[in-house]
């Protein structure tokens, strides 16, 4: 049986919010160990709580969880894990998750990392019944779908990204996985749950945005990537340039 290791970065979120992530992870059929990696907010009731490794980073780091999301997985890699999930802090796992993922890998001789899909819910915990095309067709792998096993921990470095590309973090990842050959199973399971204010996935699923809606705005990030400084960045931090949809 492999040990796991799911990794939360969390920040300013809700009590009840944060629990309901915990809550998902210690009930897995699978074992595992949750490391949940406060980003300079730290709450002392997961300090002592059995299953969870806490770490309190002493200052926020305003890059989207990137920073304590690293350190997490180094930890993990450092106290012999041999895989690694990670879990934002807003999300949750369905019951199985971690059993398919890792039944998945153990299937597959030679498979460095799972991924899976999401269900997409509202703050209420509606599901709201959309699937997202580019996670369909494959071109996008979301943060909380990977499975990592320890021939692959060289990736856990990859998000100790520079600021500046911050915001596509998860887009490169997947880039990087392929680029770096990395042999990856993808399954069709969703049993990530997504907690989404995105404003295009209430407008895809015919409902009012909440409050709070975000739009994806990346044109700062991409104008950036696009220019001879980020061009040399982006290659420095991923070994390559890659080729931007």
């Amino acid at each position: 049986m492999l040990k796991v290791a799911v990794v939360t970065p969390y920040h300013s979120e809700t009590e009840a919010v944060l629990m309901r992530c915990r809550d998902s992870v210690s009930r897995q059929t699978y074992p595992c160990t949750h490391i949940m990696v406060a980003d300079g907010h730290a709450r002392s009731v997961f300090d002592h709580m059995q299953g969870v490794l806490h770490i309190t980073l002493p200052l926020e780091n305003a890059d989207y969880g990137n920073t304590p999301r690293a350190i997490g997985g180094l930890l993990a890699e450092a106290y012999g894990f041999d895989a690694v999930a990670w879990l934002d802090a807003d999300n949750w796992y369905d019951i199985d998750h971690i059993e398919k993922m890792a039944n998945k890998a153990a299937q597959l001789q030679g498979i460095q990392l799972v991924s899976c899909r999401r269900r997409f819910y509202d703050p209420d915990q509606n599901d709201l019944g959309i699937t997202e095309a580019e996670e369909d067709m494959g071109r996008h792998v979301d943060t909380n779908c990977w499975f990592v096993l320890r021939s692959a921990f060289s990736l856990l470095r990859f998000w100790l990204l520079p600021k500046t590309l911050a915001a596509i973090g998860d887009r490169l990842l997947p880039g990087k996985v392929v680029h770096d050959q990395f042999r990856r199973v993808a399954t069709q399971d969703r049993t990530v749950c997504y907690q989404t204010l995105w404003a295009s996935h209430y407008n895809q699923a015919g409902l009012p945005p909440p409050p709070g809606a975000k739009h994806l705005d990346t044109t700062e990030v991409m104008r950036f990537v696009y220019s001879p400084e980020g061009i040399s960045e982006v290659t420095k931090a991923l070994g390559f340039y890659p080729t931007f949809r």
